[in-house]
């Protein structure tokens, strides 16, 4: 039980770095808080016994490594792109854990191709179906702050997109 509560303290540190991270202006910016809340959520995981799911934040946080190192200079991320969602697919098949499985290994495929992207409102809005992807996952594997997580995401998505993109206050890459 004890066990159970440490994995959920843990976990709830990543969720701070998470509804953080969409609160940026820049997708850089969110990228970086995000790697941040996956090397924490891969721990918390790996405490849960929730394997492909500690696996995939795992290998996210080297891809975000990977996507800001890119951008800054400037470079093409599509060979990356290809190369990741290939190691989120066979990393995912190898930690199956049961059908459960195919939500964070299509949740990592779709945010491959979100965080390689410069531009921070198509990032938050090709983030919304990771979310619930993540979001059902939590919610099989019992993670109460991977569950709070993503509902305060989905939030602050939903706060970032209405301050950067309907009022207009910040210019959006």
């Amino acid at each position: 039980m004890y066990f159970m509560i440490i994995a959920q303290v843990i976990g709830l540190i990543g969720m701070v770095f998470g509804i953080l991270a969409f609160q940026c202006k820049k997708s850089e910016n969110i990228v970086k808080v995000r790697l941040m809340s996956e090397a924490i959520f891969s721990i918390h995981y790996l405490m849960l016994g929730a394997y492909t799911g500690a696996i995939m934040n795992w290998v996210g946080c080297i891809r975000n490594f990977c996507f800001n190192r890119n951008n800054k200079k400037g470079k093409n991320n599509n060979p990356y792109i290809v190369l990741f969602c290939l190691v989120f697919i066979i990393s995912g098949s190898i930690s199956w854990e049961s059908s459960i499985s195919i939500f964070p290994i299509l949740s990592k495929v779709i945010t491959t191709y979100a965080y390689s992207l410069t531009n921070a409102k198509k990032l938050r809005f090709l983030t919304i179906p990771s979310s619930i992807g993540w979001l059902i996952y939590n919610l099989m594997c019992h993670s109460l702050s991977g569950v709070l997580t993503e509902i305060f995401c989905l939030t602050s998505i939903a706060i970032a997109i209405y301050r950067f993109n309907l009022l207009k206050k910040g210019n959006d890459d």
